[in-house]
């Protein structure tokens, strides 16, 4: 259930933690699970980034123990606009355009609160990353959700007046969680455009942009287009790309008057993310690249790996554009219930994945599934849903394709 259905669904855990109590139950009891539920790159960051932390830690002078002032380090501001400048050359004034929090969900926290009175509207995709709804709820607004068709686009043409002008946030997401998919830069100009005339505040988040999986295609960014300052800001972070998601800290971008009132509101929030999390986010931004191409090729080789082995077993996924996800339908035999076709596979196999209600309304009937494992744990999952004849008797959809127009 979400928001806008009243039932109170904030006074129940949310779903990933109810996924992970499940997990932590589970291995309490020595079996053997694999976790493809996760939201984030399972592993170790890079070797230079433990050690920036670690070294910051151990620092005896300008302790990284000591509360961080609410705009964050200087050094890690310059880097981040560095690599706005690289990645999509895109100049911020790192000491007024850009705002360091602890994590892109605090981020999203933050500018709700600060956008939204009471019963505010928020349109977003649906399906949609799982926190939003939970995020805007939180807030006090009110979810308008616009399905996402299957070529990644949002039906924006089709919103009634009475509805735009109750709109106060327009959520992006791009590449997308769950679907993987890409978006036309028309889109975004579509969007920006849409929100400038109708005064919405357009949140695009592109904590994925760094997993493209289309060859030639890297993903925009909204700050690339004439006037977004005045009508955008854009939520980023290094923590995917870099497998800190445990503390790797969110970054907003955006103008100048915008991101000095979202630092004032920040300030009563509390300090800045943790002294050591931002040194070895620094040491992210500023190294090279040869991490971040490693994970590109291990993720391809994985997707390709897994769907081959799915379909061997009679559950056919299609390919994810982007991301570390793929996304599809249950099998035909489950009805379209993926609550239940997630606890039954767990219950078979020990394979954890996300039931597709967990995000957003026409998400129900289908799974998400996180290709976070390791080589050998990749081939092990596969052996597992092999021994146990995890999809015997449950015909799936032969293409697995999201048939939504």
């Amino acid at each position: 259930m979400h928001p806008d259905s009243g039932d109170g669904f904030l006074t129940r855990p949310f779903v990933f933690e109810q996924l992970h109590e499940q997990a932590y139950a589970a291995r309490a009891q020595d079996r053997s699970i694999f976790d493809l539920s996760l939201g984030c790159p399972a592993g170790r960051p890079p070797e230079h980034v433990v050690r920036a932390f670690t070294d910051s830690l151990r620092r005896t002078r300008s302790s990284a123990h000591r509360r961080s002032p609410v705009e964050g380090l200087f050094e890690l501001r310059r880097a981040m606009s560095e690599w706005y400048d690289r990645r999509f050359m895109v100049h911020l004034e790192p000491r007024n355009e850009i705002l360091p929090l602890s994590s892109s969900l605090e981020a999203l926290h933050l500018i709700l609160s600060a956008t939204l009175d009471e019963g505010g509207t928020v349109l977003l995709p649906s399906p949609c990353p799982a926190p939003w709804p939970s995020a805007i709820a939180l807030a006090g607004g009110t979810p308008v959700y616009l399905p996402l068709r299957e070529n990644g686009s949002l039906p924006l043409n089709e919103l009634s007046e009475n509805t735009l002008r109750a709109a106060r946030i327009l959520l992006l997401s791009y590449p997308h969680d769950p679907t993987g998919s890409i978006c036309d830069p028309s889109l975004l100009r579509e969007s920006l455009a849409l929100c400038r005339d109708h005064d919405i505040l357009l949140v695009s988040d592109i904590r994925w942009s760094e997993f493209p999986l289309v060859e030639g295609h890297l993903p925009s960014s909204v700050l690339q287009l004439a006037g977004a300052r005045d009508s955008a800001i854009e939520i980023s972070t290094p923590s995917c790309s870099h497998r800190l998601g445990g503390w790797g800290p969110g970054f907003l971008a955006g103008g100048a008057a915008r991101i000095s009132q979202l630092r004032v509101m920040a300030g009563h929030r509390g300090p800045g993310p943790f002294l050591a999390a931002q040194e070895a986010t620094l040491a992210a931004l500023t190294g090279d690249d040869a991490f971040l191409v490693e994970q590109r090729a291990r993720l391809q080789r994985h997707q390709q790996r897994f769907r081959d082995g799915l379909q061997n077993l009679g559950f056919s996924l299609p390919a994810s554009l982007a991301t570390i996800f793929l996304w599809g339908r249950v099998p035909n035999a489950y009805d379209g219930d993926d609550g239940r076709f997630v606890q039954e596979l767990f219950q078979r196999s020990g394979v954890l994945l996300a039931p597709g209600s967990a995000f957003g309304p026409t998400g129900k009937g289908f799974v998400r599934v996180s290709l976070s494992l390791d080589d050998a744990a990749l081939d092990a999952c596969l052996s597992r849903l092999e021994q146990t004849r995890a999809f015997e008797n449950a015909e799936a959809n032969p293409l697995g394709r999201d048939d939504r127009s």
